[in-house]
């Protein structure tokens, strides 16, 4: 049996998730299996329910099988996100094709530019950009090197947030050698980072905000019944402006901080000056973020420095994944996954102490997690 991946966040799962995982069913015919991201999503933010909840909502969607997309690869930039999840795809040995929401609905544009973007002349020439214009970050720089090499004046695709990481999974599918097809969907409604909506689909953003604000109400029309009725019942979970962050961060020199993922080229005096300066965490992503430095970028770095997340592990790849939650179906996949899968799919601990480096990055994950508990629970206690 072959099933259909899809690499996900579902922070929180609304109405163009269900759409998604219709269009897969439709399509294919094909069970569904998802890699979504833990307690920490790309942004580097604590997600705002808890996977487990999140992988249910999935599975009453129509999705069969939820495996985890573990800390920090979830939480790292879109190329090692996108390369972690496909890896997870090809290696639980179920899935023979991938399929993404995307703004352009152009598989063979995509396709393109991911070529493209692996050529050496386009990196060095991305290098050279920088290097000229102080003001251009690594996107910007890579649209034009990439403007110029495929001699094309607009690549809207490399521009939004879903082509983006399409590209990056036709990139890792490419690298790997990996037997997944990929397809694209035209992703509907409002954009993706936006504070909009589109019909009854607007952008996980813009429920986020609506969240924030406790508009539970206009949410509904946005997300699945079963989702609005646990968001009525389950607090959301963040963590705003917590001090104990701020001066941890205080007592990192610049040299300590540069031995962390994400963190160089000066971004490290940035952090530790701000670190001083600012009284919450907002204050201290404002003071750093630039044109150079998207707010995503910033956030990631700060919680790699907190949990202590060193560089090495960005060269790594995740070695276990854990069953969040199936249907019979799924519970169908996962026994043919004994014979087929060369990475650990876990149901218990135990299943990951067979392997040392396993278990090394599950204890990262659940330090992690277990930090960020302890400093939600004292959030709430104050």
């Amino acid at each position: 049996m072959h099933a259909c991946g899809i690499i996900c966040e579902y922070n929180p799962f609304h109405n163009g998730h269900l759409f998604q995982i219709d269009m897969a069913k439709q399509k294919f015919g094909l069970p569904v299996v998802c890699v979504m991201s833990g307690d920490f999503v790309q942004r580097g933010e604590y997600a705002l329910y808890d996977k487990g909840i999140r992988a249910n909502w999935a599975i009453k969607a129509g999705a069969n099988l939820v495996l985890e997309l573990p800390f920090p690869y979830s939480s790292m930039t879109a190329e090692i996100f996108a390369r972690s999840g496909v890896a997870l795809l090809e290696q639980s040995g179920l899935c023979d094709r991938i399929l993404f929401g995307s703004e352009s609905d152009d598989l063979d544009m995509l396709t393109t530019i991911a070529k493209a973007d692996d050529n050496a002349d386009v990196k060095t020439r991305v290098v050279e950009i920088q290097k000229s214009n102080r003001s251009y970050g690594f996107a910007k720089a890579r649209q034009k090197a990439l403007e110029e090499f495929l001699e094309e004046k607009d690549f809207k695709g490399i521009q939004t947030p879903n082509d983006i990481l399409g590209i990056e999974y036709i990139k890792a599918i490419h690298r790997s050698k990996s037997n997944l097809k990929p397809f694209c969907i035209k992703r509907e409604g409002a954009s993706h980072h936006s504070g909009e909506s589109g019909g009854n689909i607007a952008s996980a953003t813009h429920i986020r905000s609506l969240l924030r604000s406790n508009s539970l109400q206009e949410i509904k029309n946005y997300v699945p019944e079963w989702v609005y009725e646990d968001m009525q019942s389950t607090p959301y979970r963040e963590l705003s402006d917590n001090l104990a962050i701020l001066c941890a961060l205080m007592l990192l020199s610049p040299a300590e901080l540069k031995e962390y993922a994400e963190i160089g080229g000066g971004l490290e005096f940035k952090i530790s000056k701000a670190a001083k300066e600012s009284d919450t965490l907002s204050e201290l992503y404002e003071k750093i973020k630039n044109k150079s430095l998207t707010d995503a970028k910033v956030r990631r770095a700060v919680l790699f420095a907190f949990l202590k997340v060193e560089k090495e592990t960005m060269k790594q790849m995740p070695l276990y994944t854990n069953i969040l939650a199936f249907d019979e179906t799924g519970r169908e996949l996962l026994k043919q996954a004994k014979d087929k899968s060369s990475i650990i799919l876990a149901s218990r601990i135990a299943d990951i102490k067979k392997n040392e480096k396993a278990f090394s990055q599950f204890q990262l994950a659940e330090r992690a997690k277990n930090v960020f508990e302890k400093l939600q629970l004292n959030q709430l206690n104050h």
